[in-house]
């Protein structure tokens, strides 16, 4: 007798296994990121780039492939997210906005 899972669960265990795998490639925020954006987002300390890191992942990367953060500068990251909000109807709050912009510019920023 063989097991054979339902398509929705195996296309479930492939989304984590690729969204794990985004997330073990996009760059680990550090103490320098922090201090390089302080002024943009106050608040912006490494504690807090990992959990907008984390967001990032689980908010952008639940709808579509996550790019690379160093694809784009840090003014075109400002407007990427917040045409997704605006132009795409993607709900963020601003918190979320704020803080998944302030990743992705401290990243691009390097």
């Amino acid at each position: 007798m063989s097991f054979d899972p339902p398509r929705s669960v195996l296309g479930f265990s492939l989304g984590l296994c690729l969204l794990g795998g985004c997330a073990a490639s996009l760059p680990e925020p550090n103490a320098a990121d922090a201090a390089r954006i302080s002024a943009l987002f106050a608040g912006s300390d490494v504690r807090n780039l990992e959990q907008w890191r984390t967001l990032y992942v689980s908010r952008c990367g639940s709808c579509h492939a996550l790019r690379d953060p160093a694809s784009e500068t840090p003014a075109g990251w400002r407007r990427e997210v917040r045409d997704m909000r605006e132009k795409k109807s993607v709900h963020l709050s601003d918190d979320e906005e704020r803080g998944i912009t302030a990743y992705l510019v401290a990243i691009s920023s390097r």
